[in-house]
């Protein structure tokens, strides 16, 4: 039954992810807004929600001994997931197209990973501190002014025009007029559905996680990352191979730094953040992945296919560590 639950949960937060980056797209390219918005922006938070959602939901209606295990491992997670698979289904799209060097802007990229590398690594380092709750408020409180900093860069840089290449799903289907409003709905929708989606997938990650064995963290840093992050690979996976590397790539790196705050700040404020030793080398991992991205722009001036790869392996990596 559980299997089920998890299962049904999980096409849940695909479906509600299609929905919402179909009508981000549509409400973009009717607002005539920039790449640069609807990825890293509009498309990265939108597809975060699932993730954002779980330590969320666990705080709310976990059970006591497991609820600040998930939610932290949901939270920390995350950005680790993104660094790693994330820029990895990148390069299996290029791999796919035949692009060895990836032509796209990498000033987008490199403002992303560089707010990344400055906001999360205070997370990782607070997790050897026991106590003063007042040193994590503050800290958390600069990182919602670190993203809100980081939106105003997003704005502010723009990039080119977004333009739709698909019909809205609600157009489609439910044969609904093409405006704004419907649009509005469609985008109110998909949130519903996450929202449901999430809160049964929390339920049933708890009682499997029991059922194998497996520490609520340890469970929590591996699987519920992959499921509420397949959002962003996805999309970044068709984009990509539809040669739209911008929002591929903008999709994951401005969900990074979205989660290394907005979640982080809420592990911050209302759990222990005694996020473990699997916990601390997962936010390494996430600063690892991040860095061998940053790498290639700078020292080798682009972003080429063969070298994403190298981030797929550091997941593998770190599976073999903790499970081992």
């Amino acid at each position: 039954m559980e299997v089920a639950l998890f299962l049904a949960s999980f096409v849940g937060i695909l479906l509600a992810a299609e929905l919402f980056t179909n009508a981000v797209e549509d409400i973009g390219d009717r607002l005539n807004l920039s790449h640069g918005v609807v990825g890293s922006l509009l498309a990265a938070i939108g597809t975060a929600l699932p993730e954002t959602l779980v330590p969320i939901i666990a705080l709310l209606f976990g059970s006591s001994e497991s609820k600040d295990h998930i939610a932290n491992g949901a939270i920390l997670g995350a950005p680790f997931m993104l660094a790693t698979l994330g820029f990895f289904i990148i390069g299996l799209a290029a791999a796919l197209r035949r692009d060895i060097k990836i032509e796209t802007n990498t000033f987008l990229i490199k403002r992303d990973l560089t707010f990344f590398m400055l906001l999360f690594p205070p997370s990782v380092i607070l997790a050897f501190v026991s106590g003063l709750s007042w040193l994590k408020l503050l800290v958390a409180l600069l990182l919602l002014i670190g993203y809100l900093y980081y939106v105003y860069h997003v704005v502010k840089e723009g990039g080119e025009e977004v333009e739709s290449e698909g019909q809205l799903h609600f157009n489609r289907f439910l044969y609904l007029p093409e405006t704004l409003v419907v649009s509005i709905i469609q985008l109110i929708s998909s949130l519903l559905i996450l929202l449901i989606s999430v809160e049964v997938f929390v339920h049933s990650l708890e009682i499997l996680s029991k059922q194998l064995g497996v520490a609520p963290l340890v469970f929590s840093l591996l699987a519920a990352p992959v499921a509420t992050e397949l959002p962003e690979k996805f999309n970044s996976f068709f984009w990509a191979l539809r040669g739209k590397y911008e929002l591929a790539f903008g999709n994951i790196t401005g969900a990074m730094v979205f989660q290394s705050t907005i979640p982080v700040s809420i592990g911050l404020i209302f759990t222990d953040w005694n996020i473990g030793r699997t916990g601390i080398l997962a936010g390494f991992f996430a600063l690892l992945g991040a860095l061998l991205v940053l790498y290639q722009i700078r020292f080798k001036n682009g972003v080429f296919t063969p070298l994403l790869f190298l981030n797929g392996m550091l997941y593998l990596f770190y599976a073999f560590l903790v499970l081992a």
